[in-house]
C-alpha cells in the first residue's frame, strides 16, 4: 500500500507513538526483524525526524550480525540504506554497501537454490550511490546488470527503480536520445498501482524536457503532474524534487510569484527535514532564482553556501542534475573563487557542456588546456603532462599544426603535406596514425582528437586553447548590444605574447600575425572604452601593456603621454616622452608628428 500513498503509514506511526508513550520504545524494539525493517522505513519516508528513528536504526545495526539468514541481513542492510540514502548521509552508506557486497559474494559461494536478495539490494543501494556521487557510468551497468538480476527473480517491483536510475544516469551525463527510448518504455511497463513508480517517471519525464529546451509546454505538463503526483504519494523527497523542478521551470519563464513560492515550500521541507543533500539542491536553486533578478549578492551568497555544503558533506551530485543549469553555476562558482577544488572534482567526476561566455571559459576545468601565446605547453586535468626525461617532439608538432590551421576539420593529406613532405607510398599514413596514437596518450583524452573522415579536429568540449579564447573574446566584444569592456580585458590577459613564438615553421606564421593584428585592435578598443568613461589610469595600465608587446607603435606613446597629462603627472609624462624619443632614434626612425607639439605643451 505504500507504493500507492505514504501518508497512510501516519496511522501507523501514531499508535506507534501512543504505545511507546505509554511503555517506552521497548514495544517497538521487540518487533520482528522484518517489522522493525518496515517501521524504519516508515519514518524515513514519512516522519525522518521521528524520535523513535535513531534508536531503531541503532537496534537495526547490532542486530545486522546477530540476523542467522542472509535474506534477514540483506534487508536489515537494506533499511538501514534506504535511511542513509534518503537523509543525505552518503559518507555512512559505504560499509552498508560493503556488507551488502560480502552477503552477496556468499550467496554466490553457496550456490543455493534461494533468491539471491542480497545480490538485487545490493545492485538497487549501489546504483543509487553511484548516481548521486556522479558515476554515471557505472550507475548505467549497476542499473542493467540489476535488472536482469530482477528479472531472474521476477522481483518486477524493483525494475521500475532500477531502470529510472539507469535513464537519470543517462541525462545526467548528456545522453538525452538513449534516456528519451528508455523512457518511453517505461512509460509501457508502469503500474498504475504503484504512485510512487509513476513520480519517479513524471521526475525523469520532466528532466528530459528541461534538457531538451526551457519553457516548452511539455516541460510545463509533466512539472505540473509531477507536483500533483508527489503530493498524493506523501513522500518528502519526491515532493521536493517536484517543487524544485516547478521553481526552476518559472524561473526560466520569468513567472517570480510562482518561482518564490515553490522555493519557500522546498526550502521548509529541506529544514523541516535537516537534510543536507536538499538544502543543497534549495541553495542552488536559490541562486539560479537570485541570478535571474540579478541580485548578484544573493546570488553570490547561495553559491557560496551551496557548494559548501556540497565540500562538507562530499556531494558530487543531487536527486536531479539539469545539466545547463549545473554548468551555468559551476562556472560562476569557479569565477568568484568559490570552493574551486571541490567544484572542479565535481566536474571531473560528472563532465558537464563548459560555458558559452568566453570569459567564463578560462576558468574551467578543461581535461586539456594548451597555451600557445608567449608560451607552448600543456595541461591535462591540471598537470603538466610527464613523459620521461623528454617529450616526443611530432606528437607536440601534430598538436602545434592542427591548433595553426584552426584546429577543425584539416585534411588528412594537409598534414601528411606539412610534417611528412618527403614520406613515400604509405609511409606518411603510418607517420600520422604513430603520432596521432602517442599524442593521445599524452592528453590522455582520447574524445580530444577526432579523426572521423580522414580529417582530423581538435574536439572543443575537451580541449581549451588560449588562442581560439583569445579570438572568441575578441569576436564576443564586437557584438552589438554586448558588454565589450570585460570581454576586452579577458582578451588581453590571454594574449601574453606571439603565437608558437618559438616555432620557425611557416605553417604557424599566418595564425601568429592575425593574432598580432587582433591583439593591436584589442588594445585600441579597450583603451577607447576606458577614455569615453574618463578612466585614464585603467587606459594607462592598457597602453603599457601595448607598449610591452609592440614597443615602436607610436599610438600607444601618444596614448600613454596622454593619459599621464590627464592625472596631472607631467614629471612622468615628460619621461616616457623621452623613451620615445630614445627608443625611435635607436632604431633611426622619425619622431612622431605630435611629439614635438606634446613636447612644447609640457615645457610650458
Amino acid at each position: 500500500n505504500e507504493a500507492r500513498d505514504f501518508r497512510q503509514l501516519d496511522l501507523w506511526l501514531w499508535r506507534l507513538e501512543r504505545a511507546c508513550r505509554r511503555h517506552g520504545p521497548v514495544p517497538a524494539l521487540r518487533l520482528p526483524v522484518e517489522a522493525q525493517c518496515a517501521l524504519l522505513l516508515a519514518m524515513v519516508f514519512r516522519q525522518p525526524r521521528h524520535p523513535l528513528l535513531p534508536t531503531l536504526d541503532h537496534r537495526l545495526h547490532e542486530r545486522l550480525d546477530e540476523t542467522a539468514t542472509s535474506g534477514g541481513q540483506a534487508a536489515i542492510a537494506h533499511a538501514l540504506l534506504v535511511n542513509r540514502l534518503w537523509s543525505g548521509r552518503l559518507r555512512d552508506t559505504v560499509p552498508l554497501l560493503l556488507h551488502l557486497a560480502r552477503l552477496s559474494e556468499q550467496e554466490r559461494q553457496d550456490d543455493s537454490e534461494h533468491p539471491h536478495f542480497a545480490s538485487l539490494f545490493l545492485h538497487i543501494g549501489r546504483a543509487v550511490h553511484e548516481f548521486l556521487q556522479g558515476m554515471d557510468e557505472a550507475c548505467l551497468a549497476t542499473c542493467d546488470a540489476g535488472l536482469t538480476l530482477a528479472d531472474d527473480l521476477q522481483a518486477t517491483q524493483w525494475q521500475t527503480h532500477l531502470q529510472g536510475f539507469a535513464i537519470a544516469a543517462l541525462l545526467a551525463s548528456g545522453k538525452a536520445t538513449e534516456a528519451g527510448t528508455r523512457l518511453d518504455a517505461m512509460a509501457r511497463s508502469l503500474d498504475p498501482g504503484r504512485r510512487f513508480d509513476q513520480v519517479l517517471y513524471y521526475m525523469l519525464r520532466t528532466w528530459h524536457e528541461i534538457d531538451h529546451g526551457w519553457g516548452t509546454a511539455q516541460a510545463r505538463t509533466w512539472v505540473e503532474a509531477h507536483l500533483d503526483a508527489a503530493e498524493s504519494l506523501g513522500a518528502g523527497i519526491p515532493l521536493f524534487c517536484a517543487l524544485h523542478q516547478r521553481m526552476l521551470l518559472a524561473v526560466q519563464e520569468q513567472d517570480w510569484g510562482t518561482a518564490r513560492h515553490c522555493c519557500d515550500k522546498a526550502h521548509a521541507l529541506a529544514a523541516h527535514w535537516d537534510n543536507p543533500l536538499l538544502a543543497f539542491m534549495c541553495e542552488l536553486g536559490k541562486a539560479s532564482l537570485a541570478e535571474a533578478i540579478c541580485d548578484e549578492t544573493a546570488h553570490a551568497h547561495h553559491l557560496e553556501s551551496a557548494f559548501r555544503l556540497a565540500r562538507e558533506h562530499d556531494f558530487q551530485g543531487a536527486w536531479w542534475w539539469p545539466r545547463d543549469l549545473m554548468s551555468r553555476l559551476c562556472s560562476e562558482a569557479l569565477a568568484r573563487d568559490i570552493e574551486t577544488a571541490h567544484v572542479t572534482l565535481m566536474l571531473r567526476r560528472r563532465p558537464l557542456p563548459a560555458p558559452s561566455r568566453p570569459d567564463l571559459q578560462a576558468c574551467w576545468p578543461w581535461p586539456v588546456r594548451i597555451y600557445t601565446l608567449g608560451r607552448f605547453g600543456v595541461l591535462v586535468n591540471g598537470r603538466p603532462f610527464e613523459h620521461g626525461r623528454k617529450l616526443p617532439q611530432m606528437p607536440l608538432n601534430l598538436l602545434r599544426l592542427l591548433i595553426s590551421l584552426g584546429g577543425r576539420g584539416i585534411s588528412r593529406e594537409q598534414v601528411l603535406e606539412l610534417l611528412w613532405p618527403d614520406a613515400e607510398g604509405d609511409q606518411g599514413v603510418r607517420n600520422l596514425s604513430v603520432t596521432l596514437s602517442r599524442l593521445r596518450r599524452l592528453l590522455d583524452c582520447h574524445g580530444a582528437i577526432d579523426a572521423a573522415d580522414h580529417r582530423l579536429k581538435l574536439d572543443g568540449r575537451y580541449c581549451w586553447v588560449d588562442a581560439w579564447a583569445f579570438e572568441r573574446c575578441i569576436s564576443e566584444a564586437g557584438k552589438p548590444g554586448t558588454d565589450a569592456l570585460p570581454l576586452l580585458e579577458s582578451a588581453l590577459d590571454h594574449y601574453q605574447g606571439p603565437f608558437l613564438a618559438e616555432t620557425e615553421s611557416h605553417w604557424a606564421i599566418g595564425m601568429r600575425e592575425r593574432l598580432a593584428q587582433r591583439f593591436k585592435d584589442g588594445i585600441d578598443r579597450l583603451c577607447a572604452c576606458h577614455e569615453h568613461h574618463r578612466d585614464w589610469q585603467a587606459a594607462l595600465v592598457v597602453y603599457q601593456r601595448g607598449l610591452e608587446a609592440f614597443p615602436l607603435m607610436d599610438r600607444y606613446h601618444q596614448g600613454l603621454v596622454f593619459c599621464l597629462l590627464r592625472l596631472e603627472r607631467h614629471g612622468e609624462a615628460l619621461m616616457a616622452l623621452q623613451r620615445c624619443e630614445r627608443l625611435f632614434r635607436a632604431y633611426a626612425l622619425p619622431l612622431p608628428a605630435w611629439h614635438a607639439e606634446i613636447l612644447r605643451r609640457i615645457r610650458s
